[in-house]
């Protein structure tokens, strides 16, 4: 298994649209950057959760609103480098905009977005300059967008992919839950995370999530 094939699982999700994101079986290119490349940490599978994870894709199938956005976070020596280089090859119809990732010694959040079309897919670069838990593991995540409740998604993680899934919420003071994050597995030394955005994402209060 590769997250290529990962990816072409998502048919009721995944639509390509994102120019200068190209997809192979040996590779994941972002504007002709290898990301497949820097993720490869050959550990080991662990597919024991995906099956699943698709039986709970196609329980909230009706919910689903739109693939937010999908993510790679890797380790770097130099993130405004590196973060350079993506510029260096960016259409002038696209933007990158960092995000405060409230822990800016340990990592930086960017988003490679279209300026205009908000339909286009969104690309989540997490890059990392040290780790505070040991061994570094580099991600991918996929992110949904849904009309749930915190409560429902919460019960439905629990139930069909892991107890106590929910590693870690963007819980906004006397608002609540707008997304929250868990592990699916491991494919080829690289964690899965699944992102799920709750029904209070898409308030006009956050329209810029």
């Amino acid at each position: 298994m590769s997250i290529f094939e990962l990816l072409t699982r998502h048919k009721i999700l995944f639509n390509n649209n994102f120019t200068g994101f190209k997809i192979s079986e040996s590779s994941i290119k972002l504007f002709d950057i290898d990301i497949n490349k820097k993720l490869i940490n050959k550990n080991h599978q662990d597919w024991n959760k995906f099956n699943n994870y698709f039986s709970f894709l196609k329980r909230i199938e009706g919910n689903i609103l739109k693939l937010n956005h999908i993510g790679f976070g890797y380790k770097v020596e130099d993130v405004d480098k590196e973060i350079n280089e993506y510029k260096k090859l960016l259409p002038t119809d696209y933007e990158i905009r960092e995000e405060d990732s409230g822990d800016l010694e340990n990592n930086r959040w960017f988003f490679i977005k279209h300026k205009t079309d908000k339909s286009i897919l969104k690309i989540e670069l997490v890059l990392y300059q040290t780790y505070k838990y040991k061994p570094f593991i580099p991600q991918f995540q996929i992110d949904i967008d849904t009309n749930m409740s915190f409560f429902e998604l919460n019960n439905l993680t629990n139930e069909y992919i892991s107890k106590d899934f929910s590693l870690w919420n963007y819980d906004i003071p006397n608002y609540g839950v707008v997304m929250f994050m868990g592990k699916i597995g491991e494919i080829d030394g690289v964690n899965i995370f699944l992102g799920l955005g709750t029904n209070l994402r898409k308030s006009p209060k956050l329209s810029k999530s």
